[in-house]
């Protein structure tokens, strides 16, 4: 079963780094190996054997090389689509906000030859229709009548202060109000000198002008409003678009899409949000470039990772050698007990590369090589310098007799563990270093809030 999912695994990986491996083929010959000798370091220790320590080595290659391919596949994807887009693209389309729901600005880029103006415009909600705008409006003063009168029964026979309100609930527009006869009704509603000295039998007559405004939207009573443009100067060709854009969006309203040329006259137009849609690229090239260096910072996490491995074993190494040999077993007889405790719960918890250095150790005596060149070439296979010179004090002891051995090995025991103190109380001070930094940020944001209410208090926030 682990066979076939092996071989399954290893032809779905021969597919999807089929066209890597023929990149890193077809790579010029000297860039290969420079490459190959550039990341033999990192993977020098990683495995067991010289294959497997050649396969991981060609896989992180097949990684780097998919990554990028495939990278800068997207990256000139999107690339070209932003310029067919873009040559494509003969007006900008905007949709308009509905009645009562605001207007929009709209941000565009203006060329003209080696001159640039960015500029922005409103675009308006949507007009209303003449039946609709007439339909509010009616319903607008039939309800506004009511509020003005007051407490009075009804606008014909007014004895109190009429009720100027400024908006009306359910409708959006603004209400001013200018009263014919400031001596009968002033500005604010009261009834004035006039109003209030009208003798019995006799009644005044007069108007108020109610103007109910929103945006282009409003209404007036009978009095007519005449503006004539002041002379204009000589506009330049920026200000002639604008004026010709703000022109066309007014005329427009009754519209709810509203486009804008990418031409006009000697003038060149551009979206200012479009802009940044070119950035896209660059960002997935940023994406890329981290990724790429994401699996070299792993190589480094796995070689901390393994030296820490390391260091936490080496005594316990040293103390089942001591232990099995003081018991009177041979060096490989309890090399090769070692394995076999490790073998038993191996499923159970990850690979140890002290350990599995172990198993090699221990086949290669099996295989009848000499126990002094199989130690040295275990120690060798370490950064630690401890595990060398451990190799090279149990190399020395085979020549030696068995109480001798047995001395020399409790006190290397001793070492070990001394070792191992040394390296643990050395992560403890650079944990607590770690913890230098987050402290002193609590003890600033404590001191903050402890002397935000004093402050307050002082300058009488």
């Amino acid at each position: 079963m682990n066979g076939r999912r092996k071989r399954h695994d290893k032809r779905k990986t021969g597919k999807e780094y089929r066209f890597s491996r023929w990149i890193l083929q077809h790579l010029p010959a000297a860039f290969r190996r420079g490459w190959k000798h550039f990341l033999e370091p990192s993977f020098r220790d990683d495995s067991i054997s010289s294959l497997e320590n050649r396969m991981a080595l060609e896989q992180f290659q097949l990684r780097q090389i998919t990554i990028l391919y495939r990278g800068l596949i997207l990256i000139f994807t999107v690339i070209l689509i932003l310029t067919i887009t873009n040559c494509l693209t003969k007006k900008f389309n905007y949709t308009r906000n509905s009645f009562g729901k605001g207007e929009k600005e709209i941000q565009l880029e203006l060329e003209d030859g080696e001159e640039k103006e960015e500029i922005s415009f409103i675009l308006e909600e949507q007009k209303l229709t003449k039946d609709k705008e007439e339909e509010i409006f009616s319903g607008f003063f039939r309800k506004l009548k009511k509020e003005i009168r007051g407490k009075n029964r009804s606008l014909q026979a007014v004895t109190a202060p009429l009720n100027f309100i400024e908006k009306l609930d359910g409708y959006p527009f603004m209400i001013t109000y200018e009263p014919e006869d400031l001596l009968l009704i002033d500005w604010g509603g009261n009834l004035g000198e006039e109003g209030l000295k009208i003798p019995e039998g006799k009644v005044e007559n007069t108007t108020i002008l109610v103007e109910a405004v929103y945006k282009d939207y409003s209404r007036k009573q009978r009095i007519p409003v005449r503006i004539i443009p002041q002379r204009k100067k000589a506009l330049s060709a920026f200000e002639r678009f604008r004026e010709s854009l703000n022109h066309r969006e007014a005329s427009s309203r009754d519209r709810q899409i509203f486009s804008v040329d990418t031409s006009w006259k000697e003038i060149t137009v551009k979206e200012t949000s479009r802009e940044n849609l070119w950035k896209m690229p660059v960002l997935l090239l940023g994406i890329m470039v981290l990724l790429l260096l994401r699996n070299h910072s792993q190589i480094g996490e796995k070689k901390q990772k393994r030296h820490k491995q390391n260091m936490e074993d080496f005594p316990l190494i040293v103390h089942l050698l001591t232990l099995y040999m003081g018991a009177g077993l041979s060096f490989s007889n309890a090399v090769e007990r070692i394995c076999k405790d490790y073998e038993k719960g191996l499923e159970a918890r990850e690979r140890r590369y002290a350990f599995e250095q172990m198993r090699v150790m221990n086949h290669c005596l099996h295989m009848g090589l000499r126990p002094r060149e199989v130690c040295l070439e275990w120690g060798n296979h370490f950064q630690e310098k401890i595990y060398g010179r451990f190799a090279m004090l149990m190399t020395q002891s085979f020549s030696k007799g068995a109480r001798e051995i047995r001395s020399m090995m409790e006190k290397e025991q001793q070492e070990a563990f001394q070792v191992q103190i040394d390296y643990i109380r050395r992560e403890g001070e650079e944990a607590s270093t770690r913890l230098l930094f987050p402290m002193i940020l609590l003890l600033f944001i404590t001191m903050i809030l402890v002397m935000s209410p004093a402050f307050m208090q002082f300058y009488g926030i």
